[in-house]
């Protein structure tokens, strides 16, 4: 015979165990919102020497506020040059963007996901006017 005390019981059981799952459930979809589809390491497997040969991404989520740095990665031998990290930030219309800086030129980098893959753009500007800027257009794929 079931009493009312049972039946309190019963109820209570099932609300702590639908209390878990839904706290399991915000904080997955918290975790998926700061993880952009653009974190991750990234790979050209195409690249020559002195070309973008990958780029690495990582995203840290600080209460709502979402902030990007940025490794990059040239064909170099006996092993590909590191750039170093630099901060990025998501433009108005989506993309990411990371500035390299260097003794006589700096390095934009633009971002663009395309599912599995990331478009880049590499654009150098001389620190030399009479030099003109050089855009280089690259595919990288998920590592």
């Amino acid at each position: 015979m079931i009493t009312t005390q049972m039946t309190l019981r019963y109820i209570i059981v099932f609300c702590v165990w639908m209390t878990g799952f839904s706290i399991g459930s915000v904080a997955q979809a918290a975790s998926s919102s700061c993880r952009p589809s653009e974190a991750g390491t990234w790979v050209n497997e195409q690249a020559r020497p002195k070309q973008l040969s990958g780029l690495q991404i990582e995203a840290q989520c600080s209460g709502i506020d979402l902030s990007f740095r940025a490794r990059a990665f040239t064909r170099c031998a006996p092993r590909d040059c590191k750039w170093g990290f630099t901060k990025g930030k998501r433009r108005q219309d989506g993309v990411l963007q990371f500035l390299f800086t260097g003794f006589f030129s700096s390095k934009t980098i633009v971002v663009r996901p395309m599912g599995q893959r990331l478009e880049v753009s590499v654009t150098t500007h001389f620190d030399d006017p009479s030099k003109p800027q050089i855009l280089e257009n690259y595919i990288l794929e998920k590592d």
